[in-house]
């Protein structure tokens, strides 16, 4: 995924984030590539702004900034 102009669009809990949402993740924007539910939470596959995938475990309650290409 290549760095382009992102505009912050809101937030949403980790139960709502679906595959292909931008969101703030690891001190950047990543896309969602995959989420799948575990015992505490959901395990993401996600893109970051590099084309870097890497694995991130959530819990239910976390809020993310959701963001769109500008």
């Amino acid at each position: 995924m290549l760095t382009m102009d992102y505009r912050f669009a809101g937030t949403l809990e980790a139960y709502q984030l679906e595959p292909e949402d931008l969101i703030g993740i690891a001190g950047g924007v990543g896309k969602i590539i995959s989420k799948t539910a575990i015992k505490n939470g959901y395990a993401l596959i996600f893109e970051d702004e590099f084309g870097e995938k890497d694995v991130l475990e959530i819990f239910d309650d976390e809020i993310f900034d959701l963001y769109v290409l500008g």
